[in-house]
């Protein structure tokens, strides 16, 4: 039975980017020192390893949340923004595995179409893919969460003038 255990550092708890190995997703744990770290038990003698990212602008009810969390937050003042750049890791690579085999991923600042992270380890590495890029259904979705914030504020506004108006 080979070991892989990867260690991921360079990210920020927000765009915690996921991991699958041969196609089954791995729970990462958080260490003392900020980076995360998975292992993995295989009988094969190679590892296929995909690292990518979900924003909640991509996910089936991102409306939904958006709406809650819109409102939750007293229209949108205490809600943390959403990643303006709406960059993906697109990380695909294939490890040949020892025993126990240590990969350590450090990402890259998100930079579109350019390399998203450097591979560590003391076995071969063959990347498919290693690219920061841009979801595009994530950056319209924002757009539209964005001029639908501006409506309301505009509305509440106009509400507001009109109470105040009639009050005086």
């Amino acid at each position: 039975m080979n070991t892989l255990h990867i260690k991921i550092r360079g990210v920020d708890r927000k765009s915690m980017p996921r991991i699958a190995v041969d196609g089954e997703s791995v729970k990462c744990v958080k260490n003392e020192f900020g980076s995360y770290e998975a292992t993995v038990q295989t009988a094969r003698p190679e590892a296929e390893i995909c690292v990518f990212s979900l924003l909640e602008l991509r996910l089936p009810l991102w409306w939904l949340y958006a709406l809650i969390s819109f409102v939750v937050s007293v229209f949108g003042i205490f809600n943390p923004p959403y990643n303006r750049a709406c960059l993906v890791p697109d990380v695909r690579l294939k490890v040949m595995l020892a025993e126990r085999t240590d990969l350590s991923v450090i990402f890259y600042p998100a930079r579109p179409q350019q390399r998203a992270a450097e591979f560590e380890t003391n076995m071969p590495v063959y990347e498919a893919a290693n690219v920061w890029t841009l979801d595009r259904i994530a950056r319209r979705r924002r757009r539209i969460l964005l001029a639908f914030k501006i409506v309301v504020w505009l509305v509440l506004a106009f509400v507001a003038g009109y109470f105040l108006a009639k009050a005086l």
